[in-house]
């Protein structure tokens, strides 16, 4: 308590103002930063005038980042144990779960990147014990200049300096030193260059630098992070919370372009940094795809996902982790003969990302590659490529038969998929229709409103059955009139705007995966919706023998597990009550599949009614285009109830190490 510091303080012989100024200075969440020894070595260097970072070597330790304390663990914990200091988000309370103690990284990627690392570096100690020495593969430019490297420290002690100025800030407000508000403080210094004119941007509020450390700002994603999956300090900005509201998921243009205080959104947006000026743009989103920022982000993801991940891993070998550059490793990979065409027969000498066992040729390189080859590597890039070609041309194989034994193991080799077990996802597409009553098997069973212009298509036959027999006869006439798809459009252009305009029609469709929606106090149905997406397929054996394979959408899953939480009836999905389920598939559960002396790993890609579909685990891509291309030899597997019991069908869990079991050994 306040009261238990002031008196250990002022029981250290501290005079009370002095004990009072102590026991109200904010310190880091989480953590004290040195030990009391580690403090009696560095403060004599401290108080001659050294910097930090020279007083801690003055001292004798090795560096003032270097977070390594000799610790060593036989598995890997939560990394936000680890990494505390870095993530500072935890709450440090003991019951509560270690992702709220603790912390997590503010980037979704980083955060379930480093929880996979952890699943699969476990799952390999437990079958092989604590590694001695660990590799991993960074995003590094062997070739970076002298002035590169310059410009690169120079940014990183920019930005530095701007964090220990904003820690001084935070102290001199009273407030936590933590990375939400040191970003809050970013935030605000970006909104204007002058204090006075920090704003918000919609509407014009006036924020100091106390308000947005307080819960009446918020940080508003610019371009809706749903839409633009941009998380940087470029895409946010400080608002109200009640404009915050108001924007919900659009971008401001959308929320905002067509009200009367867009010019003056404006004129405040024009006060912040380029680089979010241009998002307040009509075209912003289709800016931010061309641009291609989306890719430069996840390459950023990457680089952070690695460099956390070694200091990660030192817990289990400190100073016996090496990180090796990604550019090294595609330059030794065709120079040690791990070409696709060698090791798995088929996709020639570049890296084929349609197979996911491609990354297991970058893990044999990783490592076997040294500090001594990395440091000849290093230098070899900065020549004429040329050169390079030639140096790794004359590369020796590790060990004879190199190729051939590779090639073996990795045709051994399952891929692991983690199971969509999952049912929060959307229940059903937004579009509403209307139910059309006596609808026979085969027939339009609901209506619905669509654009005039899309009723056509490219063959000039008809989408929908418009509802509306003159408007169809007009329609119909339209399609028939021309011969391109420009002529029927043009046609169509006359019908929307003679006289009367005309942009959509009610259209009548066959809707066989659909949802009744029903109101919540009348009971009765007011609308339908289209099922938006598959949970589960479900093999049942009826009383008489028979197999029925099933399909439970999402929807039909959100409800069982709601109504099993609120204790009501839960609705039975089996054929027949007497029904013995066979087999449950989930999206990305694996089975062994086809003849004793030839069973095939498949995962489970999709589910339609009668059939699940198939692809083999190591097939990677875009599987749909590929199935449909003809110079491609991947093609989907079909199923049917029948096809799965005859070709032996059995479940199976590929641990995160790539080991196989039958699914009810799994862990």
């Amino acid at each position: 308590t306040d009261e238990e510091a002031m008196s250990a303080l002022l029981a250290l012989g501290i005079a009370p103002e002095a004990a009072e100024r102590a026991q109200k200075t904010p310190l880091p969440d989480g953590h004290g930063s040195l030990s009391s020894m580690a403090i009696r070595k560095i403060l004599p260097f401290l108080e001659v005038g050294q910097r930090y970072s020279d007083a801690v070597q003055a001292a004798g330790y090795v560096h003032h980042s270097d977070r390594r304390t000799g610790e060593i663990r036989e598995r890997l914990p939560y990394y936000g144990e680890i990494l505390a200091e870095r993530i500072g988000t935890g709450t440090g309370e003991p019951q509560d779960p270690d992702e709220t103690r603790l912390g997590r990284a503010p980037n979704p990627t980083v955060h379930v990147a480093l929880n996979e690392l952890r699943r699969v570096v476990n799952a390999i100690i437990d079958h092989h014990g604590t590694p001695a020495e660990i590799v991993v593969e960074t995003l590094r430019d062997l070739g970076r200049s002298k002035k590169q490297r310059e410009a690169y420290e120079a940014e990183q002690k920019k930005n530095r300096d701007a964090n220990d100025r904003r820690d001084g800030m935070l102290r001199e407000c009273g407030m936590p030193v933590n990375s939400r508000n040191r970003m809050r403080v970013r935030l605000w210094e970006e909104q204007a260059f002058d204090a006075k004119n920090r704003v918000c941007p919609y509407t014009g509020t006036l924020i100091t630098l106390r308000t947005a450390l307080s819960d009446a700002i918020e940080e508003d994603h610019i371009l809706p992070f749903a839409v633009s999956l941009d998380d940087s300090a470029a895409n946010r900005m400080l608002v109200t919370r009640e404009a915050n509201r108001t924007k919900a998921r659009r971008t401001p243009h959308e929320a905002f372009g067509a009200s009367a205080e867009w010019p003056a959104i404006l004129e405040r947006a024009a006060l912040l940094p380029q680089n979010k000026r241009w998002r307040f743009q009509p075209d912003a989103l289709s800016r931010l795809a061309e641009n291609g920022d989306f890719l430069a982000r996840h390459l950023t993801d990457s680089a952070t996902i690695a460099r956390w991940a070694k200091d990660y891993l030192e817990i289990l070998a400190p100073g016996k982790v090496r990180s090796v550059p990604g550019r090294l490793t595609a330059l030794l990979r065709p120079a040690l003969g791990l070409t696709p065409a060698a090791i798995f027969g088929h996709g020639g000498n570049k890296k084929d990302r349609n197979d996911h066992r491609h990354h297991v040729l970058d893990a044999v390189v990783v490592s076997l590659t040294d500090q001594g080859l990395l440091q000849r590597m290093t230098q070899a890039a900065k020549r004429a490529e040329s050169a390079n070609r030639r140096l790794l041309m004359e590369m020796e194989a590790p060990w004879e038969g190199f190729t051939a034994d590779i090639a073996r193991r990795a045709a051994s080799l399952v891929v692991s998929h983690k199971p969509d077990i999952g049912w929060q996802a959307a229940l059903h597409n937004d579009t509403a229709y209307g139910e059309i009553k006596g609808a026979g098997k085969g027939e339009d069973n609901v209506v619905v409103r669509r654009p005039v212009d899309t009723i056509i298509k490219d063959d000039g036959t008809l989408k929908f059955s418009v509802r509306d027999p003159v408007l169809a006869a007009r329609i119909e006439a339209a399609a028939a009139s021309g011969t391109d798809a420009q002529s029927r459009k043009a046609a169509l252009r006359n019908i929307m705007y003679s006289g009367h305009i005309v942009r959509t029609v009610r259209a009548t469709e066959r809707l066989d995966a659909k949802q009744t929606i029903s109101d919540r106090q009348t009971r009765q149905p007011y609308k339908v919706v289209k099922t938006d997406g598959n949970h589960r397929a479900e093999l049942w054996r009826l009383p008489d023998g028979k197999l029925k394979l099933i399909v439970v959408s999402v929807f039909d899953a959100a409800r069982q597990v709601l109504m099993a939480r609120l204790g009501g009836k839960v609705p039975d999905t089996r054929p027949h009550p007497a029904a013995k389920l066979v087999l449950r598939l989930q999206k990305n559960d694996m089975i062994l599949f086809g003849p004793d002396n030839n069973r095939q790993p498949l995962r489970v890609v999709k589910f339609t009614d009668g059939n699940v579909t198939f692809a083999f685990h190591s097939a990677g891509g875009n599987l749909k285009a590929r199935d449909g291309a003809k110079d491609d030899p991947f093609k989907y597997i079909y199923c049917s109830a029948s096809r799965l019991i005859a070709e032996g069908a059995q479940k199976i869990f590929v641990t995160p190490d790539g080991r196989v079991w039958p699914a009810d050994r799994r862990k």
